[in-house]
């Protein structure tokens, strides 16, 4: 590989670049976007910023990535027009502009790039990919407006559940049994069937499971009706050469025979094989009596015995072909309900995007579709490419290989490929490189990040081993240092000298000089980390140890854990020594206490009936309320009585003022944060339970009221998701304390002095679960192992690939100081099998073998435990001593310091630091508007904060049979919900049953009603869709194209002090608004006015208002025509929704329309009684139409904008 040239790559072609960390990865990528827009390729258009497709991970990236583009092109058009020159220290961006042959041209390009930067195509990998889609929706055969969504975890779920139903719950009673034995639950299926359920293009092994399943249960099958029908007869002859003089009586005690036959007796009575075969089976195999046969004696035989081991040589086999069975099976269904169920509704997750787009370049139009998109950019570049996976590098290798009017530049570190957990797959990017040629590799070699002797400290470790990262292909190069942490200013003295820059920090043995335990090493390495900071942070307070010319402070050491659970130990044991720190880590906030919680009390909100769920609710860390209290409480009536009040006005807020107003008056009446303030983990907790209020508050929007809202938080809390960035914790407090930060979200960070307190323990790898992921040896295809022969290979592949991630991960953490790095080491418990015992104590096996040799790849547990099991503490002490010795000062030990600084007990403790005056809050002097709510229809209507589906009404004096089947429907809400849902996703142009019926079916059970109901609703649902809806004839939902209508739309608009008196004067002088203003009954209130239009449409040069009514108004078709529809419209106030309705409409298009015009553009507002619709009839059936007078519509308008109204 050759060092990256900016001023010389070529500006198309396939390219690799390898980045180091600290390497300027990101300043080189900036640079070369700007030499693509200045510099002219021979026959080629000029690039604009539109026409330069930049990818990388994440949507902060992308937002940092364009505002480094920006800040570059900025200074590049200062210095071409001589405002400020660049200084000599970025001469690569000085020679770029210098080799301009046109400085006019270049400064038009610059300020052309500028103007359109916003339209630059920087994105995430998912962005690029709805973009694609959307933007070549033709060619690529996707929705127009596809339903993006972040998770979907409950239509896993769903998917899951639908699959028990159909398939689990009609088994017979034995395989049934034999199922449940290996997933007690729908949920526990699908737990094990996560990881591999999105996963394109993975290979199931064993391929054919079922069949192969077949053949042996029918063995497995034979073998027990042959023992079924043998063991009645031989029992007794069984039981006496058990009881052989033969046999050792240790092994075969009388207990032991006595539970043996009464298993078998057992097990032969029941109907076909058990789900597993019991402890005793074993003492009546024939292996089992050899090895308990004494010497010189013959071992007992008979036919019962050897039927019992074949048996128990087949079951394993069965067992493990059944369990591959059923997970395939599984996998399948619901891969397949997932697809279906998403191509109806129109929506996809994130990982859908990527499939969608590779499926598409694979397809009939995909030639055409990969030329439309190097048209629209000739030019791609690829930041992060070191987690890519295979459908990534699928998708571009399809749009740019062997395209030499193109470019694709791949830029990443594969030693920092650490994102396995999310599909990332370092053997794509193997395969990546290897597609591209040798001259077009190339590398950043220079470290800038770090200090000089820690590049070197950095360099001495990992070159200890031939191939530290495991696989030849991602080789260790040795990192130049760029000097620039050297410099007085940043570099880190004690007493004014340089510290080694890296130092290991050795764990006490436990007694007797044995290593300690998992739990023990944990609580040590976090004190001794601890222990360490605190002196760090007490010499610079003192003045002695510096960053340059400032003190050390605690902002300038960052702390790397793997988990949430070790960031807590060590702010547990950072704040007995009074350090203040932070933490964040990708955990999600749903798994916290806090979460169980808060889920706890709001139930109690929710069923204010039980009261044995708010004393729980009262007893958790939030409410504090003790024992005693709790005694306290049910013993005195009417302190228990004001709880139960508080509680009841708690639940009364929510439903009337909305969630976030009844969170915080909880958090306040009840001083939940000073309360939590009160814990050691108190900033964490009080974060957490801020973070679930804000998710919480903006899901009630989209929920139904505060039973759907703890639906949806008992849904998030059971499908955790870590990939979800909403729902990650986030950072407690943004003051300069000590980041505690997981080395997944440190990627792309940098600190001054880093501790890693936790490396010595082994990390788990999940090599023993169900499904065993790994990848074939030659090809490097992902394979998921769910059962076969060869399970044992593909454990040794996958912890292979394990501990590489391991490698990786130990770089990306070392390589994250800046001036110090402290690693914690020991001897632990498996510690060998680590990263870093395969670089300090690395075995002959790891050093200099053929890693070509499928012994030493495969088979060699030596290459996955290095050197270090033979040695004892004292050894492994003496061996990182030898490792410092021939550093040269790189690396050092703490423990044998000449400086004294390391040794000596400086504390810091809180009350050594200096109290800053207590700042004086500033007086309020302004006024604060209270009770801003939001107002519904419904609410005003009738005093409800939801809106609801209609309720079927009852007519007193319907006949005993309906004059049509539609009449007879039942379902209630939930068929209106149904029916609702149905006509926002169908496209109305299309009336056929067979397209109905699609809509239709998966509908069904997401609303819980019986598919026999379905050709009734098709009936109902094609006469709404052709029924006219003008007495010309010309007007009906199937003549309305899709462009023409806007399906559920949502509004929101403002409203000044409304109250009931000043309602009904403006709705006096209209009868038909008069009848449903009677009575009206709410409180004054001003906010917003919200709510959703079921469809809004546009036709003849008009815009109408649509609103569909599933009631049932009664059996006779008569009930459906004037008269009847007039007295629902009135016992429901729907005039008033109606003309509420109309008034957002004149808003929306008043805002829109430079010519609006109410009479020329509002044709008014149907509403569709859908039960009553029917082609032949007309619009006098079902059809209530009204356009309310313009100035109705103004004397509302003015009144909701704070005028009189009238």
């Amino acid at each position: 590989m050759s060092a990256l040239d900016l001023r010389t790559i070529a500006l198309r072609g396939m390219h690799l670049v390898e980045a180091s960390a600290g390497t300027g990865k990101t300043w080189s990528i900036v640079r070369l976007y700007l030499r693509l827009l200045l510099v002219d390729v021979a026959g080629q258009e000029p690039l604009t910023v539109d026409r330069i497709v930049v990818v990388t991970y994440t949507v902060a990236a992308t937002e940092e990535l364009r505002g480094r583009i920006r800040e570059l092109l900025r200074q590049g058009l200062d210095h071409l027009e001589g405002r400020k020159p660049l200084d000599d220290g970025d001469q690569v961006t000085v020679e770029l502009l210098g080799r301009c042959p046109d400085t006019e041209k270049a400064i038009a390009r610059l300020n052309a790039a500028l103007v359109c930067l916003d339209e630059a195509r920087i994105s995430t990998i998912h962005g690029y990919c709805l973009h694609a889609l959307k933007d070549n929706a033709f060619e690529s055969g996707s929705p127009f407006d596809p339903e993006l969504q972040p998770e979907e975890a409950d239509l896993r779920r769903q998917a899951m559940e639908d699959f028990w139903r159909k398939t689990v719950a009609v088994l017979p009673a034995p395989e049934a049994k034999r199922l449940r034995a290996m997933w007690h639950s729908p949920a526990v299926l699908l737990d094990a069937l996560n990881g591999i359920l999105g996963r394109e293009g993975l290979c199931l092994v064993p391929e054919n499971a079922r069949a192969e399943l077949v053949e042996q249960e029918k063995a497995l099958r034979g073998l027990f009706t042959r023992l079924c029908a043998l063991w009645p007869k031989e029992r007794e002859a069984v039981a006496g050469l058990l009881s052989s003089s033969a046999l050792s009586k240790t092994s075969y005690k009388p207990a032991i025979i006595t539970r043996a036959l009464h298993m078998l007796d057992a097990l032969v009575a029941n109907e076909g094989y058990p789900a597993a075969l019991d402890k005793d089976f074993v003492y009546l195999t024939p292996d089992k009596l050899a090895a308990a046969t004494k010497k010189n004696c013959a071992t007992p035989s008979h036919s019962c015995f050897d039927l019992c081991g074949r048996i128990a040589e087949v079951f394993p086999t069965v067992a493990r072909l059944g369990r591959a069975a059923w997970l395939t099976r599984a996998r399948e269904f619901c891969r397949a309900w997932l697809e279906h169920r998403k191509n109806t509704e129109e929506r996809l997750h994130y990982d859908d995007l990527l499939s969608r787009l590779a499926q598409a370049l694979e397809g009939a139009r995909g030639d055409t579709l990969a030329r439309v998109l190097r048209q629209q950019a000739p030019v791609a570049l690829i930041d992060e490419f070191q987690d890519t996976d295979p459908l990534q590098w699928k998708i571009f290798r399809r749009i740019y290989q062997g395209q030499p009017d193109c470019g694709l530049y791949l830029i990443g570190d594969p030693k920092q490929a650490i994102y396995a957990f999310r599909g990332a797959d370092i053997f794509s990017y193997i395969q990546a490189r290897q597609a591209i040629s040798a001259a077009n590799r190339h590398t950043l070699l220079t470290n800038w990040r770090a200090h000089s002797r820690l590049v070197d400290a950095v360099n001495h470790l990992f070159l200890r081993v031939d191939t530290p990262f495991v696989y030849a292909e991602i080789p260790f190069e040795p990192a130049a240092a760029g000097g620039n942490a050297d410099q007085d200013d940043k570099a880190l003295t004690l007493d004014g000298a340089v510290v080694a820059p890296m130092r290991l920090r050795l764990l006490e043995p436990a007694e007797g000089g044995q290593p300690p335990g998992v739990i023990e090493a944990r609580q040590q390495a976090a004190r001794a980390c601890a222990e360490d900071i605190a002196r760090l942070l007490a010499l610079g307070e003192a003045g002695r140890a510096r960053l340059g010319k400032k003190q050390l402070a605690a902002g300038d050491i960052g702390v790397l854990v793997r988990s949430h659970h070790e960031g807590s130990l060590v702010q547990q044991a950072l704040g007995v020594r009074g350090i203040a720190s932070v933490s964040l880590s990708r955990d999600s906030v749903f798994a916290t206490d806090e979460a169980r919680d808060l889920a706890l009390l709001l139930a109690a909100l929710v069923e204010s009936r039980d009261e044995s769920l708010l004393r729980a609710a009262l007893a958790t860390p939030l409410m504090g309320r003790t024992v005693g209290e709790l005694r306290a409480l049910a013993e005195d009536e009417a302190a228990w009585a004001g709880v139960r009040e508080r509680q009841l006005e708690l639940r009364e807020r929510w439903q009337r003022q909305g969630f976030m107003s009844a969170f915080f008056a909880l958090l306040h009446d009840e001083e939940i944060p000073a309360r939590l303030r009160r814990l050691p983990d108190g900033e964490r907790r009080l974060t957490n339970v801020l973070q679930l209020g804000e998710l919480l508050q903006e899901q009630s929007l989209r929920q139904g009221g505060p039973e759907g809202l703890l639906r949806w938080f008992t849904t998030q809390r059971a499908a955790l998701s870590r990939e979800n960035e909403a729902q990650q914790l986030r950072l407690e407090n943004d003051e300069q304390l000590v980041r505690i930060i997981t080395i997944h979200k440190s990627k792309g960070l940098q600190y001054p002095v880093v501790f890693l307190p936790f490396f010595a323990l082994r990390r788990n790898n999940n090599t023993k679960d169900d499904i065993l992921l790994y990848h074939e040896e030659e090809s490097h295809k992902a394979c998921a192992d769910l059962g076969s022969k060869e399970l044992e290979t593909h454990r040794q592949l996958a912890r292979q690939e394990g501990l590489a991630e391991e490698m990786r991960l130990l770089y990306v953490a070392v390589t994250r100081a800046e001036q110090l790095c402290v690693l914690t080491w020991g001897k632990v418990k498996e510690a060998e099998q680590t990263a870093p015992a395969c670089l300090l104590h690395p075995g002959e096996v790891f050093r200099g073998q053929d890693r070509n040799s499928r012994e030493f790849r495969i088979l060699s547990p030596e290459y996955l435990s290095s050197r270090m099991a033979d040695l004892d503490a004292v050894a492994v002490r003496q061996e990182v001593l030898a490792l410092a010795r021939e550093s040269a000062g790189a690396i050092a030990l703490i423990e044998d310091e000449a400086e004294s600084v390391w040794i000596e007990q400086a504390t810091f403790a809180a009350s050594s630091r200096k109290e800053a005056p207590m700042p004086t809050a500033r007086v309020f002097r302004g006024s604060i508007r209270r009770g801003w709510q939001a107002m519904s229809y419904t609410r005003l209507a009738h005093g409800s904060e939801m809106e609801r589906p209609e309720s079927p009404a009852v007519t007193a004096e319907a006949p005993a049979t309906a004059e049509d089947e539609v009449f007879g429907l039942s379902g209630g809400v939930q068929l209106g919900n149904l029916l609702h849902t149905a006509l926002e996703v169908f496209d109305f142009s299309s009336v056929e049953e067979a397209a109905l019926r699609e809509v239709l079916r998966p509908l069904f059970p997401r609303f819980s009603l019986d598919a026999s109901l379905e050709d009734t609703l098709v009936r109902l649902l094609r006469r709404a869709l052709q029924t006219p809806l003008d007495a010309e004839n010309h007007l009906a939902l199937c003549s309305l194209a899709r462009q023409d209508t806007l399906r559920e739309l949502r509004f929101n608009f403002s409203a000044s002090r409304i109250d009931p008196a000043a309602l009904r004067r403006v709705l006096a002088d209209d009868p038909a608004c008069e009848r449903a203003a009677f009575g009206l009954r709410f409180e004054q209130f001003y906010g917003l006015m919200t709510g959703s239009i079921d469809l809004l449409f546009r036709a003849r040069g008009r815009f109408f208002i649509a609103d569909y009514k599933s009631n049932h108004l009664g059996n006779l078709w008569s009930d459906y025509g004037a008269a009847g529809l007039q007295r629902a419209m009135d016992a429901h106030r729907y005039a008033l929704q109606c003309l509420m309705y109309t008034v957002a409409l004149h808003r929306y298009l008043r805002g829109r329309l430079t010519d609006y015009d109410y009479d020329r553009h509002v044709g008014g507002a149907y509403y569709l009684f859908l039960r009553g619709m029917h082609p032949e009839r007309g619009p006098g059936a079902g059809v209530w139409h009204w356009r309310p007078p313009l100035a109705l519509v103004e004397r509302l308008d003015r009144l909701f904008a704070g005028g009189e109204g009238a």
